[in-house]
């Protein structure tokens, strides 16, 4: 039973890093184009 759990607690445990690194992704992605902006804007 407790490779079920073991196997379990894996899975979540990368859902959660695929979903945290997609989370930066999009953050670091985002993070030049509004410095681009500020830059432009001020």
């Amino acid at each position: 039973m407790w490779v079920k759990q073991f196997a379990t607690a894996f899975v979540i445990r990368a859902g959660v890093w695929s979903l945290r690194g997609k989370l930066l992704g999009g953050v670091y992605g985002l993070v030049p184009h509004f410095l681009r902006g500020v830059l432009l804007y001020n």
